[in-house]
């Protein structure tokens, strides 16, 4: 099998989001017209056949934006969601910008098991970025995206509406010992200063992946914190500077 590289995979995903809007739905739905997606288990990308969770990681979607194109893909659609390379109607602006804050959120925000949201839309978690984030800088990050696939953004009031109406249980940390990333702050200064969409690809896959690092450690912290809490007798966890164990 031949083996693909990080260069190979930051390269397609390049390409990916440096196409226009369109074509870059019509560019993932291409990717469906394969014998191992028929059989629903497989997609074909770089010249290989992987598994759906390495398809949607190699264009940087989250599960259910991957699973948005399959319905649609099954539903017919061939084409990217307005069919030309013109304006797009408002339904097409608001949806992307909902998608491109939901994969923000994802990729960023930590969960906080230990409190609960009770708002029945949510998953019941709540969730908060970290305190280097404000509201503003997270429209920023939204608009960005917008004007890199050649679509007008959206107000900052419409953006206020969809974070209040559709992700009630994602705010921002008002003050947090392990919120302070030096890391983080570096690579939100570089995607504020740089226009180039090849080289953002580059600075968001390298926070993506800055990013993951810190939540696979968030996530120990929070299991062993639930383990002491629900079995006592056999676990004990020793938490120093912070999220240190």
């Amino acid at each position: 099998m031949m083996k693909v590289s990080q260069k190979d995979v930051l390269d397609e995903r390049t390409f990916f989001y440096n196409e226009p809007f369109a074509k870059s739905v019509q560019y993932i739905l291409s990717k469906f017209d394969h014998p191992g997606f028929s059989e629903g288990r497989m997609m074909f990308v770089l010249g290989q056949t992987v598994c759906k969770p390495a398809f949607w990681t190699i264009y940087g979607f989250v599960r259910q934006t991957f699973y948005n194109y399959e319905s649609a893909y099954r539903m017919g659609q061939r084409v990217g969601f307005h069919g030309n390379n013109g304006t797009f109607n408002p339904k097409d602006t608001t949806l992307f910008a909902k998608a491109s804050l939901k994969t923000f959120f994802e990729q960023t925000a930590e969960p906080l098991p230990h409190i609960e949201c009770k708002n029945d839309a949510t998953d019941g978690i709540t969730y908060r970025l970290s305190k280097v984030y404000s509201r503003d800088d997270v429209y920023n990050e939204i608009r960005e995206k917008m004007v890199a696939v050649n679509m007008s953004p959206i107000s900052k009031a419409a953006f206020e509406n969809i974070w209040k109406k559709d992700f009630p249980n994602y705010g921002i940390h008002n003050s947090s010992a392990f919120a302070k990333c030096a890391q983080c702050i570096y690579f939100m200064n570089m995607l504020h200063r740089e226009r180039r969409s090849a080289q953002r690809a580059k600075w968001e896959h390298q926070r993506e992946m800055h990013l993951k690092l810190q939540m696979s450690g968030r996530t120990v912290y929070y299991s062993h914190r639930e383990l002491s809490s629900t079995n006592p007798n056999l676990y004990l966890s020793f938490i120093h500077d912070a999220m240190d164990h």
